[in-house]
């Protein structure tokens, strides 16, 4: 007797209706399958075993050898760990249970099997999560965590090495798979949509994985905005510098801000891959670059300028956002340039120079006052700190704005949306600035031999010292 072929629209095992769907589905649009091949599928002991197995993370190896099976279809190797899946909480253990079924070194042979499987029947789990609490999603901590497993783990799917045997034919799937997840549930999941913090903090690591699975090309950040229904300035952001910016939906106006600063901040194009707003970085995994983390704009911190000037009229988002940024910019900067590193530590440490370039991404003009009136007072050090985020600064811009008359954008008085040019920059032997101008002025920082700044100069005059010094 022949073997027996299995269903096209009537997955075996599938009761509920919108699994059951779902699944036939997947069936109808399988590529390249020849419908004369004769199949198998699991007979009903074994479909139990598991489900058993499946639902108290247990026997991986059954499970594997069970469901990668060569004679099964994609649906019915779907649907035997799916049909379980959709009503077992993924929990830390079936986290690990779903780890070791697909990256043990026992699965690298049906790993394209098992990575496909395994993603989509995470996502139709997580459709459940998203259903389940369509209204209260903020409020459940339990079922926020569940959706962070699930999503960490597409990840690590699209973050696999080629060695990892996840073949372009099996991204694509899970790529259509993540897709479609997003659409299904783009309400609370697209990062334009309007959303509770924690929410927002759940979504970011799905909108990592689209872009991580976007393959290598022109149109690779297109396609990614495309995926993620992106438009106006996030839109802007992904595809102009490869940026996601994750937060709980802020407007487009107020997010433009964003690819302001980092284009004064990092104008070359830095390998960074997402501005996380009020979330942990720490809980999120990106391939492609790094995760600028940037406060909660909300919450209270202190002015940059201090006391001594008037703050600029600036938004605080774009405050947070230069804030967030900055130290970024500066791990980047003293990455290769120990003289700068030092210098700094010299001069009142990387806090310090890093709160300064986000001074002068915001509003350079103000805060060479702020240095002056620092200078005035008896305090020298805001300028040596000037001095080394300047040269910061150069060491970040292209390689063309470096050399004798080397530019770097800045903000502009008024906190302006168009950026400013501090031209004219001459560094020291440690690459922090000596010299520079602004607004048509020039500027001078003088340092004694220990480093020291002596001497603070605009347009030739010197910036008054403090009483007690003259």
């Amino acid at each position: 007797m022949p073997p027996r072929r299995a269903s096209r629209t009537q997955p075996t095992g599938v009761r509920d209706p919108r699994l059951r769907a779902w699944v036939a589905g997947l069936a109808l649009v399988v590529v390249g399958h020849d419908e004369s091949a004769a199949w198998a599928s699991l007979t009903p002991s074994e479909t139990e075993q598991v489900r058993r197995d499946v639902q108290t993370a247990t026997h991986v190896a059954q499970v594997r050898a069970l469901v990668a099976r060569p004679d099964l279809t994609p649906a019915e190797a779907l649907a035997a760990v799916a049909v379980p899946l959709a009503t077992t909480p993924v929990d830390t253990d079936h986290a690990a249970f779903l780890h070791e079924l697909v990256f043990s070194d026992a699965s690298t042979a049906s790993r394209p099997v098992l990575a496909v499987v395994a993603v989509q029947a995470l996502l139709t789990r997580a459709d459940t999560v998203i259903a389940d609490h369509a209204l209260d999603l903020e409020r459940r901590p339990a079922s926020l965590d569940e959706l962070r497993r699930v999503y960490s783990f597409v990840e690590e799917v699209a973050a696999a090495q080629p060695t990892a045997n996840i073949p372009v034919s099996s991204r694509e799937q899970c790529a259509l798979a993540l897709r479609g997840h997003l659409a299904r549930n783009a309400t609370v999941l697209a990062p334009p949509s309007a959303v509770g913090p924690f929410v927002a903090q759940a979504r970011a690591q799905a909108a990592i994985a689209v872009l991580d699975f976007a393959p290598p090309g022109p149109m690779r950040r297109v396609d990614a905005a495309d995926a993620l229904g992106l438009a106006g300035a996030r839109r802007a952001l992904l595809v102009g510098r490869g940026a996601l910016l994750l937060d709980a939906g802020t407007p487009d106006e107020l997010s433009a801000s964003a690819q302001v600063m980092l284009d004064r901040l990092l104008p070359i194009r830095d390998p960074l891959e997402a501005i996380l707003v009020g979330g942990d970085p720490a809980r999120l995994v990106a391939h492609e670059g790094a995760i600028a983390a940037v406060a909660d704009p909300s919450s209270a911190a202190p002015s940059l300028w201090g006391n001594d000037v008037e703050p600029p009229p600036v938004d605080a988002w774009t405050t947070a956002i230069a804030r967030g940024l900055a130290p970024l910019a500066l791990a980047r900067a003293t990455g290769t340039n120990p003289g700068l590193l030092s210098s700094i530590g010299h001069d009142g440490g990387s806090d310090a120079v890093a709160a300064e370039m986000a001074m002068l991404a915001i509003d350079a003009p103000r805060s060479l006052e702020v240095a002056a009136a620092h200078f005035s007072s008896g305090r020298p050090d805001t300028a040596a700190v000037l001095s080394d985020a300047i040269g910061a600064l150069v060491s970040l811009a292209p390689a063309t704005a470096h050399g004798p008359a080397a530019s770097i954008p800045v903000g502009p008085a008024r906190g302006g949306a168009t950026s400013a040019h501090m031209s004219h920059i001459a560094l020291n032997g440690a690459g922090a600035a000596v010299s520079f101008r602004l607004e048509s002025h020039p500027w001078a920082i003088e340092r004694d031999a220990e480093g020291t700044v002596t001497g603070l100069r605009r347009d030739g005059a010197r910036v008054p010292p403090p009483a007690a010094a003259r």
